[in-house]
């Protein structure tokens, strides 16, 4: 990239040139470049996001997109009540399988982690008004073991659900307790009676899309393509000026700048930019690790023996 942003400055001589490419290549020759900027704990935590089918990653490109066919109708199904609506049993009953399958190493025995699990889910008293009182079904609200216990429940049930259901469901995005989904318009209510066939005491109440809207997690879906924004045409023409206007001025008093855009490394990355900037070279960093490099795995590697070419 700083040579493709040296060969565009025609002011430039070539000994200039030849200088700044000496300048550059002892400044990287000196610096100490790592792999990655992440801890190995933190590049293993990673991996097991990647491989949570649970956990939806999406990358911010064009080309991640989920298509709604026309019969379909976007819904919101939301739990009622969940933290007190788990029975402790069904808890547990998720919660032990999670934990033998979990590939942490753990501190103590599954059975006694259970055992206290336990301990936990059951300790629900509480003091109300001078009175002391017991919750006798569900997890507490306060408890912060309530929140891990309610996601694996809800990841139960989810899975159980739509592995069972007959309805094509091109789209469910669920956090803790509220989902987006889109169901056919036509099989809504067989669906959500599906819903909460999974367990008589987690029942889900529903919201469909009107008039291509649904809100969802303090946002608002909208399905509609915005012709006007409402703002008066003599303030977007003002402002279309003044930007119109600043712009060439700024052209005609300030030479060409180039841009080069380099991986960015703590303290070199600034002293190239230092280099270049005397010539109009602005630097642009790029960090060298992505979420997308090490999340994204659209593919299984090709065997040696079965690649193009192999003989």
């Amino acid at each position: 990239s700083v040579e493709a942003a040296l060969s565009r400055q025609r002011d430039l001589s070539e000994p200039a040139k030849d200088n700044i490419r000496s300048r550059i290549a002892s400044t990287i020759q000196s610096a100490s470049i790592t792999d990655s900027n992440l801890t190995k704990d933190e590049q293993q935590a990673l991996k097991r996001l990647k491989n949570d089918k649970n956990i939806v990653i999406l990358p911010a490109d064009k080309g991640r997109v989920t298509v709604i066919p026309d019969d379909y109708k976007l819904v919101s199904f939301d739990v009622k009540s969940l933290f007190t609506s788990i029975p402790l049993q069904l808890a547990l009953q998720c919660t032990g399988p999670a934990i033998q399958q979990s590939t942490d190493a753990l501190p103590l025995p599954t059975e006694d982690i259970m055992d206290l699990l336990n301990l936990c889910l059951t300790s629900t008293y509480f003091q109300y008004n001078g009175k002391h009182y017991k919750q006798l079904h569900g997890t507490a609200m306060g408890s912060p073991v309530s929140v891990v216990v309610a996601e694996i429940v809800m990841q139960n049930i989810e899975e159980r659900a739509l592995a069972t259901c007959r309805q094509t469901i091109p789209l469910w995005l669920r956090y803790v307790d509220d989902t987006f989904t889109a169901v056919h318009k036509d099989e809504i209510d067989a669906f959500h009676n599906h819903l909460n066939e999974q367990n008589t005491d987690i029942q889900f109440t529903r919201e469909i899309e009107e008039d291509g809207k649904l809100p969802f997690l303090d946002c608002l879906y909208l399905d509609r393509v915005f012709d006007k924004n409402n703002y008066n045409t003599d303030f977007i023409r003002r402002n279309t000026h003044r930007v119109t206007d600043t712009t060439e001025t700024n052209r005609d008093s300030t030479s060409i700048t180039t841009t080069a855009t380099i991986p960015y490394i703590k303290g070199t990355s600034e002293a190239i930019a230092r280099i270049l900037q005397p010539y109009n070279i602005r630097v642009a960093h790029r960090p060298i690790t992505t979420l997308r490099h090490l999340l994204t795995n659209v593919k299984d590697k090709d065997e040696p023996n079965n690649r193009q070419g192999a003989i």
